[in-house]
């Protein structure tokens, strides 16, 4: 599993986006992988263009999946955080890990 470090930022004027325990996104990384990530953070609501720290869990990135983003994936790293084809907003890498599980 991937877990990383980032800061957030919803670009939706007019748009509050509530964090539940089951708070999930997708996250487009460079090449257009998309991976679905769980959003966790101590923040309750989530409004349009502020930056939030948070913590991202890519249940779905094992093995190959990381093999793939490896050469792609960097801090720094701007994501694109999608519902379908909508850009929500963006996700900038602070840092990351992978655990084998």
């Amino acid at each position: 599993m991937l877990k990383a470090n980032a800061k957030i930022k919803f670009t939706l004027e007019g748009k509050n986006y509530t964090n539940d325990n089951e708070f999930r996104i997708a996250f487009r990384f460079a090449d257009n992988l998309i991976f679905s990530g769980h959003v966790e953070s101590d923040n309750e609501v989530y409004c349009a263009n502020k930056e939030y720290d948070v913590s991202i869990q890519f249940f779905t990135v094992e093995d190959e999946a990381y093999s793939a983003l490896t050469p792609i994936l960097s801090t720094n790293d701007i994501l694109a955080m999608c519902a379908g084809k909508r850009i929500l907003g963006t996700a900038r890498l602070l840092d990351y890990e992978y655990e084998e599980e």
